[in-house]
């Protein structure tokens, strides 16, 4: 599962990341998912998670309600579903196996935003990946601000890229 994936998340500039609590940008490494995760099975994925409580909805940081997760999608709001693994084989191994390599525990949150959308920035508050599946996103990558005063600056980002269709 994910050969390529693997051997970036195991070779050097990774680990030296890792070890340096730096983010780092892999372009295309995660191309393997982009044939398991397709649309039909995200929508699939989706549809299934509002069920079980795991998909939620959010429109400008804020929980969103709608009649039906897709409902509050076409009125431009964000969709998670969190332990997206449960739903993909494919990612499930994916995870079982990072963790047997560089971490203790991988879980997975899926993250559907609709044409146009600006989402918030990524908060570097625990390890994290983020793969790009489909499309292309400015993707910016923050410190956690909790704990600093309102009046403080706030601190740079620690990494902004456009993130294209199978990158990390």
């Amino acid at each position: 599962a994910c050969a390529a994936l693997l051997d970036a998340l195991s070779g050097s500039p990774f680990s030296e990341a890792l070890a340096e609590h730096r983010p780092l940008h892999i372009v295309g490494a995660a191309a393997c998912l982009l044939e398991v995760a397709n649309l039909n099975d995200v929508l699939g994925a989706m549809a299934q998670g509002g069920e079980m409580g795991a998909t939620s909805a959010q429109k400008r940081g804020e929980p969103y309600m709608r009649d039906s997760i897709f409902m509050a999608y076409l009125d431009h709001a964000t969709l998670t579903l969190a332990g997206a693994e449960r739903f993909f084989p494919a990612l499930l191994d994916l995870c079982g196996k990072l963790g047997e390599r560089a971490f203790d525990y991988v879980s997975a949150r899926l993250v559907l935003e609709p044409p146009g959308s600006v989402g918030a920035s990524l908060v570097a508050d625990a390890d994290l990946l983020a793969i790009q599946l489909r499309g292309e996103r400015r993707l910016t990558l923050a410190q956690p601000i909790a704990g600093l005063p309102v009046s403080a600056p706030r601190p740079k980002a620690l990494l902004v890229a456009a993130a294209q269709a199978g990158d990390v």
